[in-house]
């Protein structure tokens, strides 16, 4: 699911994970943070790639997936500011 202000995507079906952790790996660009899948083994993989849209544009975004050998085909843009939110409206 996108969030307002960030572009996600989506490197395996979080389906197949225990626990999620939340990142932003050493050596990875400003504005990119990582979701950490783990199973029930404790083995780690990358389950979402999140990208901080005031930081990267969507076509950047899937450069740089592209560059370092990550998936791009399930790419979601940030959502729209104006949604709702169980917190009320974004």
């Amino acid at each position: 699911m996108p969030f307002p202000n960030e572009h996600a995507a989506r490197q395996a079906d979080p389906s197949g994970f225990k626990e999620f952790r939340r990142q932003h790996p050493k050596g990875f660009p400003k504005g990119i943070d990582v979701v950490f899948g783990i199973d029930d083994k404790g083995k780690t993989a990358i389950q979402t790639v999140r990208f901080d849209s005031k930081e990267w544009t969507a076509d950047k975004a899937k450069k740089w997936l592209k560059d370092h050998g990550m998936k791009s085909g399930g790419f979601e843009e940030a959502a729209e500011k104006n949604m709702v939110s169980w917190k009320g409206v974004i």
